[in-house]
């Protein structure tokens, strides 16, 4: 029996700018929408596979990702109307081995959203309408074919990667929301042991900077994404889990950048749509999904909410926070 063992540890810094004086929104305003950008589960022989044989993986219409676009209130008029805008590293979409750059897959990609399916390409722009208000949000799937990376030489044979960058913009041109689909695919031999891969990527989301605090306290404010967690294994554990702890205190608080003020904000963490708790302390959650290939997978979001719970009148400033996320295997 394996006994538990600490894999991975990554650190999520948290900022909050707290002024005096309330400030002016800027035109397009985060709460006014309801966006989730989703990385799907695998579907048979695509994605996150690392027991399939090179020459017969499934490479086409791979239903990787789901955005879900909403509204909480009715916005100015031609604010319900957004905008999907992609890329990558490079010119092109594609998967870049890891050991070595010179092997690429060539991917092509589209979307499909109100039954219309386009075909998708680097820096283009993408018209799409968030549901109305009190309706459910509109849906937007996409799609990629990957080319067949068979080779007789071995040479294509291994682990790849395929940063997407995903941004939907408003009516003003200002970004929403932006988040980094970090997708990986593994090839092998039918005559080659399956290599031991544990990939765990944290991903820092923009939304971790100037959280906004609210005085007096408004508990029923929406949750704040603040890091993507994208999380693959086919290593024989039993069990997989995550230990979500704040860092040099025992609660989840923002802290003044001053030391000589002593100024604390506490807040709540929780994974949306996970978790039903929102919790003061360290936490573990298990990562229990298997797939129907027999491999490890997961993708989930760290999120805060019921800033400043304590109903705090604090001092202005700078305040910071640091979250730790380990990964630990049984």
């Amino acid at each position: 029996m394996q006994s538990a063992r600490k894999k991975t540890v990554f650190l999520i810094v948290l900022t909050v700018l707290l002024y005096p004086l309330l400030l002016v929104a800027s035109p397009a305003d985060l709460s006014w929408y309801d966006i989730s950008i989703l990385e799907l589960p695998p579907a048979g022989n695509s994605l996150h596979n690392n027991t399939i044989d090179i020459s017969n993986a499934t490479l086409t219409n791979i239903n990787f990702s789901r955005i879900l676009t909403g509204l909480n209130l009715v916005p100015p008029a031609g604010y319900e109307n957004l905008r999907l805008r992609f890329s990558t590293l490079g010119a092109s979409f594609r998967f870049v081995k890891k050991t070595g750059p010179d092997n690429a897959l060539p991917v092509t990609m589209r979307l499909v959203h109100g039954g219309s399916s386009i075909n998708v390409f680097p820096m283009v722009e993408y018209p799409i309408v968030a549901g109305s208000f009190g309706s459910p949000a509109t849906t937007t799937d996409l799609f990629m074919n990957i080319t067949n990376p068979y080779n007789p030489a071995k040479a294509n044979r291994g682990d790849y990667y395929f940063p997407l960058v995903v941004q939907i913009i408003a009516a003003d041109d200002s970004v929403l929301v932006e988040r980094t689909l970090q997708l990986t695919v593994h090839f092998r031999n039918t005559d080659t042991p399956v290599t031991p891969i544990t990939s765990l990527i944290l991903e820092r989301y923009a939304s971790a900077d100037h959280i906004p605090v609210p005085y007096p306290y408004q508990p029923g404010l929406p949750t704040t994404t603040v890091a993507g967690i994208n999380f693959q294994s086919n290593e024989e554990y039993n069990k997989y889990r995550l230990r979500v702890s704040p860092v040099g205190q025992t609660r989840f608080q923002f802290n003044h950048t001053n030391p000589n003020i002593g100024s604390a904000i506490p807040f709540r963490v929780t994974i949306p749509g996970r978790t039903v708790s929102a919790y003061e302390q360290a936490f573990n959650f298990n990562l229990d999904y298997k797939g129907s290939i027999g491999a490890w997978y997961d993708f989930l979001e760290i999120g805060i909410r019921n800033v400043n719970y304590d109903n705090i009148s604090a001092r202005a400033g700078d305040y910071t926070s640091t979250i730790r996320v380990e990964l630990i295997s049984d």
